[in-house]
């Protein structure tokens, strides 16, 4: 964007080009922290698929697993607040180690929304942001047994904790 020249139609004599004349340029400004997103229950929607799967998006939230090191390559994000529906998860999985973040950091994150092996994620990631650290989310109660296992994609990518004792054997 050139403010010192300001190109008009083309005409077959004498177009209206005008150098020296005054342009608005429209800047468009950085995205940031606290702009307008899509939320990770809006991703993650009510089915088992997500109805945004190829859609670029933003989302925010607090990192409730870090897996960056370790196989897993990636993070946990979750909703603060979520949208208190039971038939959605608040909670998605980040497919991305170009930054180091931390349990508690709130991110904002830009990339594609992808289906992999049934798990809703965000892959390609262009652009992350760290907009504070040392925040949480309290773990939703999940109770087994539950009738069958698509009943825990609701808690997709949420930290869960299990009010009952458990055994391993």
């Amino acid at each position: 964007c050139d403010p010192d020249w300001e190109i008009g139609p083309f005409e077959p004599i004498g177009g209206k080009d005008t150098p020296g004349t005054a342009n608005d340029c429209i800047v468009v400004p950085p995205e940031v922290c606290g702009d307008p997103y899509t939320s990770t229950y809006t991703i993650q929607g009510s089915g088992l698929a997500s109805a945004l799967d190829g859609t670029e998006v933003a989302t925010e939230g607090i990192v409730v697993g870090d897996f960056q090191v370790g196989g897993k390559n990636g993070y946990f994000v979750q909703d603060a607040a979520g949208d208190l529906e039971a038939a959605t998860s608040d909670g998605i999985f980040v497919y991305s180690t170009s930054v180091d973040v931390n349990v508690g950091d709130h991110v904002r994150v830009r990339g594609t929304v992808d289906e992999y092996y049934n798990l809703t994620e965000i892959t390609g990631v262009s652009q992350l942001w760290v907009c504070s650290s040392g925040n949480s989310v309290a773990p939703t109660a999940l109770s087994l047994p539950v009738a069958d296992v698509t009943d825990f994609e609701p808690y997709e990518g949420m930290l869960v904790t299990f009010p009952q004792a458990l055994v391993i054997s």
